[in-house]
């Protein structure tokens, strides 16, 4: 039983680190863009 209960709290443990590695890979780079202004961002383009 005690294998199991680690396994199962191991599980949860890298469900939520994966879970918050993809928010923050997600949502800075998307804030970082929010705040530029369209017309200057695609100048260079």
């Amino acid at each position: 039983m005690e294998a199991t209960r680690n396994s199962d709290e191991g599980g949860v443990c890298r469900s939520f680190v994966q879970l918050r590695s993809g928010l923050a890979a997600g949502l800075w780079p998307a804030l970082r863009a929010s705040r530029l202004d369209p017309v200057e961002a695609l100048r260079y383009e």
